[in-house]
């Protein structure tokens, strides 16, 4: 998985899609990941899929309420990115944001059964809640 932690953006992948959301100055890269989620429907969901739509998700996460979200080196990216964006998350796409999370938490999800073949299956779950508590603010 390339994980050296459980949280969002604590895994190469979500990293390395974050250079992605540099480069933007809009949601359209975030829009684009929770489509793609959203677009497997009842199909099984990489984990690669999953860990990016998360790191977008903490990225709107964000823009909703910056000073509550957890800082790691790889805010700095999304701090940066937020600066371009509007100050607002617009409801529709909070919404898709919240319901795509919601799918990467429920089978099939290989994110999920990674993280129900570890000890951090817990804490994993706590940050979700963490970063849909912080998108709902």
């Amino acid at each position: 998985m390339g994980a050296w932690g459980y949280a969002s953006l604590e895994n190469d992948t979500a990293s390395d899609w974050l250079y992605e959301l540099e480069h933007a100055d809009n949601f359209s890269a975030i829009e684009a990941k929770l489509h793609e989620v959203m677009s497997m429907g009842d199909d099984y969901l990489d984990s690669d899929v999953a860990q990016e739509a998360l790191a977008a998700v903490e990225a709107l996460a964000y823009v909703q309420r910056g000073k509550d979200s957890p800082m790691t080196p790889s805010f700095a990216i999304i701090t940066s990115w937020a600066e371009k964006v509007s100050s607002v998350v617009p409801d529709e796409l909070k919404h898709k944001a919240l319901a795509a999370v919601e799918r990467i938490t429920q089978e099939p999800s290989e994110l999920l059964s990674l993280y129900q073949e570890t000890e951090s299956e817990s804490e994993w779950r706590a940050e979700i809640e963490s970063l849909k508590a912080r998108l709902n603010a």
